[in-house]
């Protein structure tokens, strides 16, 4: 196999080329290389001209005349557009092998690779992206192979023209393809320059912003990072912006949409897609205001049925007369309350005692008591029964009570209430079926003692809730500290007199 010949890049500097271009052998007639090998002659005489070319010969014989490399087509198949004709390789006496090439046949072929390396990678660069990315591989290494060869002639203007092309070849090499379109097509912006329908555009590596955004359509924004050579295409569907249309059968009805007047029976169509509106639909006598949240392709109907004259005026009559009827309770109540400040009451009071080891009894009590200003005091008696179990006491009963607050009674719609909150001291025998021993016990302390077996001392709140001047539905519930320890909740009546 001939080894395949590279042009050598531009890495070698002004330096170097000064001091061969001084050297006795740059004045020679010929450019000269040899080696053991006709390849390595070939080798040497590219190094000597300052470039490495990949060039098919025609044969294989002595002398080789017009070896030339294709031109590049769009596969880019093809290696190289830098031309050498003219040169012959020799094997001399010792066994080695010349490679020469005529200056002046240089010359000429450094002039003729000029004008192919312009055609190739400028005036003839194909359009289509891949194509385009392979013709440009191989314009890197021509046209750094085109300047040596330029240096080594002397030509400054040729030189410069083809420094201009490797500058404009290296910064469209460094680029990478963004193909954008968009369902439905509309118009777009690519990092701040606007485009009217979907393109492929050549972009410098790094970081990009595309926004479409046009009438009718939601805003939708990509931000992305690309390199070079690389290709990326955008292809969102995008959303229609919300459309709702506000109706209503009331004829003197009237809109706001976001506390702006709009038009009942349009479609409003909204410029943000995200997001709240408040809305707002009225007349003088009855209004409907809610939020809607907005999205993008939203098509929604609000539809505000109003209420008219008639009917606002029969809805003020009736809550007027739901007003007078809760202002004539409040009055009737209060003075029920009003009483309480020096009241005597028989309270006859059903309650439900629980004990966590305890049986489960129902009590009955029988309380006299007298209300003075924000005091309650009295005597009662009690009698508990269960399936297994007997109770029996008498107490005394001392409560504070609230008939009034800055002078009116307190009242939750129109019923009036009296609060409570005291303590019952008392003797009381209870004997209780244990549930977990199974069996009845009058005892309750670890001792025989009085204060716990004996002695009645209980805790107590409630409300007095009065529904004429005679009568009161009592809630209570109490906390027993001696015996079984156990929680009662009662309900019951109190008779004034």
């Amino acid at each position: 196999m001939i080894q395949s010949i590279r042009v050598i890049l531009s890495r070698i500097s002004w330096v170097l080329v000064f001091s061969l271009l001084c050297s006795g052998f740059a004045w020679a007639e010929n450019y000269q290389g040899q080696g053991s090998t006709r390849e390595q002659a070939r080798e040497d005489l590219a190094q000597q001209i300052l470039t490495t070319v990949k060039s098919q010969f025609e044969s294989d014989i002595q002398i080789e005349e017009g070896a030339f490399t294709k031109n590049v087509s769009q596969s880019s198949k093809q290696s190289s557009n830098v031309i050498l004709t003219g040169v012959k390789v020799k094997q001399t006496d010792d066994g080695q092998y010349l490679a020469t090439l005529n200056k002046a046949q240089f010359r000429k072929d450094a002039a003729l690779t000029l004008n192919k390396v312009i055609a190739a990678c400028k005036t003839q660069l194909p359009e289509a992206w891949q194509p385009r990315r392979q013709v440009l591989t191989q314009c890197v290494q021509d046209v750094d192979a085109a300047i040596s060869m330029a240096r080594v002639v002397g030509k400054k203007s040729e030189i410069n023209q083809l420094s201009e092309l490797r500058t404009n070849i290296y910064n469209e090499y460094n680029k990478a393809l963004v193909v954008i379109a968009s369902t439905p097509e509309v118009g777009y912006s690519l990092d701040g320059k606007t485009f009217s329908n979907g393109s492929s555009h050549r972009v410098n590596s790094g970081e990009h912003t595309i926004i479409w955004q046009d009438q009718g359509y939601c805003k939708h924004q990509e931000t992305f990072t690309i390199k070079a050579g690389e290709e990326i295409s955008f292809n969102p569907k995008l959303g229609r912006t919300p459309q709702i249309t506000f109706l209503s059968p009331n004829l003197d009805a009237y809109l706001t949409v976001n506390g702006k007047d709009a038009t009942l029976g349009e479609v409003h169509e909204l410029e943000e897609c995200h997001g709240m509106i408040t809305y707002s639909i009225s007349n003088d006598y009855d209004s409907k205001t809610d939020k809607i949240r907005l999205k993008p392709n939203l098509s929604k109907e609000v539809n505000q049925r109003l209420l008219t004259e008639q009917e606002a005026a029969k809805i003020k009559q009736r809550k007027e007369a739901a007003e007078a009827k809760l202002k004539a309770r409040q009055e009737r109540t209060a003075n029920y309350t009003n009483a309480y400040t020096d009241l005597n009451a028989l309270q006859l009071i059903y309650g439900y005692s629980v004990a966590s080891k305890y049986e489960n009894t129902h009590r009955l009590r029988l309380e006299a008591i007298k209300n003075f200003s924000a005091i309650r005091y009295g005597l009662g008696v009690m009698y508990g029964s269960s399936t297994d179990s007997q109770e029996y006491e008498i107490y005394a009963q001392a409560a504070l009570q609230l008939p009034e607050f800055g002078g009116h009674p307190l009242s939750i719609y129109g019923w009036s209430f009296v609060p409570y909150a005291g303590a019952e001291l008392g003797l009381g025998y209870h004997e209780r079926y244990h549930e977990k021993l199974k069996t009845k016990t009058h005892k309750f302390a670890s001792s025989s003692e009085f204060s716990r077996d004996k002695l009645v001392v209980r805790y107590l709140a409630g409300l007095d809730i009065p529904v004429s001047k005679e009568l009161a539905v009592k809630l209570q519930a109490s906390k027993q500290t001696s015996m079984e320890k156990s929680i009662e909740f009662s309900l019951g009546i109190s008779m004034h007199y």
